[in-house]
C-alpha cells in the first residue's frame, strides 16, 4: 500500500476563480444557486493529491449583491474572499486573473512550505502559471468545466477535474409548468429554486399531508448550507418560506385552514419542533431555530387550531366560505 505522507500536513492552497466560474457578470441568478463551492472542493479532495489546505481564496467583485449565496458559503469553507474591482469601469473578466496569478507567485515565496496549488478556473492564461509553478518545484491542480476548459492550460496540469457545469444544469432546470411554475405562480428566490428540485408538490390535500410538506420544507431549510446558517442567525423572512409552501402545496391559503395569515399558520406548523417564529425589535417576523434565537428577540407563541366563531368572522370579513362535504363512506356510517 503506497503511503502518501502529503496529506498530513498543510502544503495546498486553493485558488477560486469565481469570475470564469461564473462565465462573467451577465450569468442569470439560477447560475450562482446551481454553483457549489463545497462540491468543488469534495471533487478536488477526490484527486488524492492535495494535503490539508493552508490557503483558500476566492477572486470576484464581492461587492456584487446576486452573490450574497456564494458569500454565505464560503465563509462556512473557511475561505478567503478577495474583492476585485477591474481596472475600468467596465467589469473585466482577466481582473480576478491577474490578483490570482500574482499571489500565487507570491505564496510560493513567502509559503515555502505550500506544495500543491490548485486553480479553479479554465482560463487558458493559467497555462503560464501553471509552467511557473513548475519552475519552483509545485504540484498544480486544475478544475474546470469541461467546455470552458483550455486544452493548453488541461495538459501543463498534473491534474484536472471537469466539473458539471452550472448553465447546463440550468437549461435542463429551467422553470416550466412541471419545475418551477405554479399556474402563474413563479418561484424567484434562488434559496426556492433549489428547494424546488428536492421537494416535490402534494397531489391530495388534507390537513395532515398540507402539515407534513410544511414540514418537510422547513427541514430542507435546515439541510442546506446556505439556509441553515440563516436559521442559526438572521433567520428567513416568512415571504420567503410563504413563496415555498405555495409553490410546494397548489392552491394553499391559509384560512382555508382555520388561520388569518400566515404567520399564524406558520406558528402552528413550527409547534412542538426545532423551528419557531421570532420578531426581532423593529423588523419583521422570521423563522428559525429555537436554539439560536437571542434574549433581544420575541418568539411567538405556537398556536392551536382555533376553531372559535370570533376567528371563522374574522376570516369570512375576507374570504368566501368554503363547503367542503364530507366523503360518502363518511356520509353513511
Amino acid at each position: 500500500m503506497e503511503f502518501n505522507s502529503a496529506i498530513f500536513y498543510f502544503n495546498t492552497a486553493i485558488f477560486y476563480d469565481i469570475e470564469n466560474l461564473l462565465k462573467g457578470y451577465t450569468c442569470s441568478s439560477q447560475v450562482i444557486a446551481n454553483l457549489s463551492i463545497r462540491g468543488i472542493l469534495e471533487a478536488v479532495r477526490q484527486t488524492g493529491k492535495i494535503g490539508k489546505i493552508a490557503v483558500q481564496r476566492a477572486y470576484a467583485n464581492w461587492s456584487d449583491s446576486r452573490l450574497r449565496i456564494l458569500r454565505d458559503e464560503i465563509n462556512e469553507l473557511g475561505i478567503e474572499p478577495i474583492q476585485v474591482f477591474g481596472f475600468s469601469r467596465e467589469q473585466k473578466k482577466n481582473a480576478a486573473d491577474i490578483q490570482l496569478a500574482v499571489e500565487a507567485v507570491d505564496l510560493v515565496h513567502l509559503r515555502p512550505a505550500l506544495e500543491v496549488f490548485v486553480i479553479v478556473s479554465g482560463d487558458g492564461g493559467f497555462a503560464s502559471l501553471a509552467k511557473k509553478l513548475h519552475e519552483y518545484g509545485r504540484t498544480v491542480i486544475g478544475c474546470s468545466y469541461k467546455s470552458a476548459a483550455s486544452k493548453t492550460f488541461q495538459a501543463i496540469c498534473d491534474d484536472f477535474v471537469l466539473l458539471p457545469d452550472p448553465e447546463e444544469e440550468e437549461q435542463q432546470s429551467a422553470p416550466s409548468p412541471q419545475i418551477h411554475l405554479l399556474g402563474q405562480f413563479e418561484v424567484n428566490d434562488p434559496r426556492n429554486i433549489r428547494l424546488s428540485r428536492c421537494v416535490k408538490k402534494l397531489t391530495v390535500n388534507t390537513l395532515d399531508s398540507i402539515v407534513g410538506k410544511t414540514k418537510e420544507i422547513l427541514d430542507w431549510y435546515a439541510t442546506d448550507l446556505t439556509t441553515r446558517s440563516e436559521l442559526m442567525r438572521e433567520g428567513i423572512y416568512l415571504s420567503v418560506v410563504q413563496e415555498a409552501v405555495k409553490f410546494a402545496i397548489p392552491g394553499f391559503q391559509p384560512t382555508k385552514l382555520g388561520f388569518k395569515k400566515f404567520m399564524e399558520y406558520m406558528q402552528f406548523a413550527c409547534k412542538d419542533s426545532e423551528y419557531c417564529i421570532a420578531r426581532p425589535p423593529n423588523s419583521q417576523a422570521t423563522l428559525r431555530f429555537r436554539s439560536s434565537v437571542g434574549e433581544d428577540i420575541e418568539v411567538l407563541p405556537d398556536l392551536d387550531f382555533d376553531h372559535s366563531i370570533d376567528t371563522y368572522k374574522s376570516i369570512l370579513e375576507n374570504e368566501e366560505p368554503i363547503l367542503q362535504l364530507p366523503s360518502s363512506e363518511e356520509l353513511f356510517l
